[in-house]
C-alpha cells in the first residue's frame, strides 16, 4: 500500500498516521471534538524516552468582540491540519507579582487564547489507557500559561499530562453580580477544556475516565472550585491541590464593599473614562467590549485592591458567587459551606501546602515590619472579612496569640508563619478535614530544599513546581528531591494513593488518610515522616470556628 493510500486511509478512520520518514516524529491525529486535523511531534523526556506533544490545540472558539466576557463554547473547527508543534500563544497576562512572570517571552499574548497542550508516553492510537493528569497552571488569576511548564520529568511515569490556558485579569473574572457578566469565565474555561479532554484523551492513549485535575496557587483554588461543581461528577477521578483551596479569602473577589466585584467593574469603566450611570452595566459591558486590548489592560492593571493578609496582596479579579437561576453560573452556593455539608464530588484527593508558603511573597525585612507594627496596632486586621466573625478586634487579639506572646513587630517570624497560615495553609487542613468524611484524602507538607530567605526558614510558595515540571525560565532541579517526590505524584494519579505499598525507594513509609478526628500529614522531605495537627490547627480552628456566622463562604 503506498504512503499516500495509508494517510488518505488513517484520515478516514479518525487514526494516527505516521507521516515522516522517520515514522514518529510527524503525527496526524483526528479528533472527536471538533472534527478536524492536527499535527504533533516527537521530543524526549529527561531520561531520554520518546514522548509525543501536540501544543497549542484550540478547545475554545476565540472569547474576542461580543464574546468578550462570556463563557466559553467549543471551538468549531478548522480546515486542514493544525501544526501543533509549538507553543506559540498565551492568555494576556495582567499586573501581578514579578515572581509569577516565568518564561513568557516566547509566546505571543491574545484573547485567542484557549489552547490546550497534550502529552503522551505511548503513540496515539495505540490501544492503551492510561491515566491522565490535568495540570490548571497558578498566577493570582492575573498571569502564567500553560507554555510555562514542560512534561519531560512527568511524562516518565507512564501518564498522559494535559496542560491548558484560561482567561485571567478581568477578561476571565470581571463580574457585575446583575447577570450581565456572571463573572467567572476563566473557571468555566477550565471545565470546559476538562470536558475536551474527556471527549478526546482516548485518541493520544488515556483514560476518558480516570482524569485527575491539579493545579498550584490560583490553579489550586481553582481546582477546588472544579471539585465543588457537580457538572464535574465523571469527569475527574482525583485532585491534587498545591498551596491553595476555594475557601480561602484570597481564592475569592467580594472582601468589602469597596472592593465588590461590581465596584471593581465600575472602576474600570472610570479607569476608561467611560461615563456611565453606576447602574447601567449594559452600556458598561457594551462599551468595555469595544475597547481595544491594551487600553483594556492598561486600565485594568490601575484598578486598585485595598485589601491584604499580612504582606500579601488580594487579587484584583478573581472567582465570584453567581446568581442560580443563571443556566450558565458555575459558582452559585458558599464554599465553605458545601465542604461543610459534602456538597463536593467525594473522589480521593492529594492536598498540601509548602512548609512557609508566604516567604514567596516576602518584601523587604523594613517591610515586614512595617506591616507587622500595622497589624499589631488594628488586630482587626488578622481576620479577613468574609470571615464575618463578631468582633474582629478581639478575635484578631485571640488569633495572634496563637502565634506569639510578643507584637508581632517584635516577632516578625511568627509574622510570617501567621501570614501563610491565613492565605494559603490553614483553609487546605481546613478542606482535607471536611472532605476526609466522604473520601480519601492526603495531606502533606512541603518541606524539601534550601530555604528561600536567609531570615525566615521554610520552603517557599510555588518551590516544588521545579521538581514535578521542567519550568520555561530555565531553574534547575535536585535530582535527588526530585526523585524523591515524582512517585508520589505519580502515584496518587495511577492509584489514587501516592504511597501504595511498602517500598524501600519510598523509605518504606505509608503516607495514612486524613481522618476527621486525626488530621494526620505526611511531611515531604529528604528524610519522609509522618505527623499530625499540622500548624496547630487545632487551636486555630477552636479560635474560629465556633464565632463564623453565615454564609459560610471561607474559613
Amino acid at each position: 500500500m503506498s504512503s499516500t493510500i495509508l494517510l488518505n486511509f488513517t484520515i478516514i478512520i479518525g487514526l494516527l498516521v505516521l507521516v515522516s520518514g522517520q515514522g514518529a516524529d510527524d503525527l496526524i491525529v483526528k479528533l472527536n471534538q471538533p472534527q478536524s486535523l492536527i499535527r504533533g511531534h516527537a521530543l524526549k523526556s529527561e531520561n531520554g524516552n520518546t514522548y509525543y506533544a501536540f501544543q497549542d490545540i484550540p478547545y475554545g472558539a476565540p472569547p474576542v468582540g461580543e464574546n468578550r466576557f462570556k463563557a466559553p463554547k467549543f471551538h468549531a473547527g478548522w480546515d486542514g491540519v493544525l501544526n501543533a508543534t509549538q507553543n506559540i500563544k498565551s492568555c494576556y497576562q495582567f499586573s501581578f507579582p514579578s515572581a509569577f512572570k516565568r518564561g513568557l517571552n516566547q509566546v505571543v499574548e491574545t484573547e485567542d487564547c484557549l489552547i490546550l497542550n497534550v502529552y503522551t508516553p505511548v503513540v496515539p492510537g495505540t490501544n492503551k489507557k492510561l491515566p491522565v493528569y490535568l495540570f490548571i497552571h497558578g498566577g493570582a488569576f492575573l498571569g502564567g500559561s500553560s507554555s510555562n511548564f514542560g512534561p519531560k520529568y512527568l511524562i516518565e511515569g507512564d501518564i498522559i499530562v494535559v496542560t491548558i490556558n484560561y482567561r485571567l485579569g478581568p477578561l476571565g473574572f470581571l463580574s457585575t453580580e446583575d447577570g450581565i457578566v456572571s463573572g467567572n469565565m476563566g473557571i468555566k474555561d477550565q471545565h470546559l477544556a476538562l470536558q475536551w479532554t474527556h471527549k478526546n484523551i482516548e485518541l493520544f492513549g488515556g483514560n476518558p475516565n480516570d482524569i485527575v485535575i491539579g493545579g498550584e496557587s490560583a490553579g489550586a483554588f481553582s481546582v477546588s472550585y472544579q471539585l465543588l461543581n457537580s457538572r464535574n461528577k465523571g469527569l475527574i477521578s482525583g485532585i491534587i491541590q498545591q498551596s491553595g483551596t476555594a475557601i480561602s479569602g484570597t481564592a475569592f473577589s467580594a472582601n468589602g464593599l469597596e472592593s465588590r466585584p461590581r465596584q471593581k467593574a465600575f472602576a474600570l469603566g472610570r479607569e476608561l473614562n467611560i461615563s456611565i450611570a453606576e447602574g447601567d452595566t449594559s452600556s458598561l459591558i457594551k462599551a468595555l467590549r469595544k475597547t481595544s486590548i491594551d487600553a483594556l489592560i492598561t486600565a485594568a492593571n490601575q484598578v486598585p485592591s485595598s485589601y491584604s493578609v499580612g504582606f500579601i496582596g488580594q487579587p484584583i479579579w478573581s472567582p465570584v458567587v453567581e446568581n442560580a437561576e443563571d443556566e450558565q453560573a458555575f459558582i452559585t452556593t458558599p464554599m465553605h459551606q458545601d465542604f461543610m455539608e459534602g456538597n463536593f464530588n467525594h473522589v480521593p484527593s492529594m492536598i498540601g501546602f509548602n512548609s512557609e508558603e508566604s516567604l514567596f511573597f516576602l518584601p523587604s525585612d523594613e517591610m515586614v515590619s512595617q506591616f507587622a507594627a500595622l497589624n499589631d496596632a488594628d488586630p482587626s486586621l488578622l481576620i479577613q472579612d468574609l470571615m464575618n466573625v463578631e468582633n474582629k478586634t478581639k478575635e484578631g487579639i485571640e488569633l495572634k496569640g496563637v502565634y506569639t506572646s510578643k507584637p508581632f513587630s517584635e516577632d516578625p517570624e511568627a509574622f510570617v508563619k501567621f501570614t501563610s497560615d491565613a492565605v494559603f495553609i490553614r483553609s487546605t487542613i481546613r478542606q482535607a478535614e471536611l472532605s476526609s468524611k466522604h473520601a480519601p484524602v492526603y495531606l502533606y507538607q512541603f518541606s524539601a530544599g534550601p530555604n528561600m530567605s536567609p531570615q525566615f526558614p521554610g520552603i517557599a510558595h510555588a518551590a516544588e513546581l521545579q521538581y514535578l515540571w521542567d519550568l520555561s525560565d530555565g531553574n534547575g532541579s535536585d535530582k535527588t528531591i526530585r526523585e524523591l517526590i515524582l512517585p508520589l505524584w505519580w502515584n496518587f494519579i495511577k492509584y489514587k494513593n501516592p504511597t501504595p505499598g511498602h517500598d524501600s525507594n519510598m523509605q518504606n513509609i505509608e503516607w495514612p488518610t486524613v481522618e476527621s478526628n486525626n488530621i494526620a500529614y505526611f511531611n515531604i522531605d529528604e528524610i519522609f515522616s509522618v505527623s499530625s495537627n499540622p500548624r496547630n490547627y487545632e487551636t486555630v480552628k477552636e479560635v474560629l470556628l465556633g464565632r463564623l456566622r453565615t454564609p459560610y463562604l471561607v474559613f
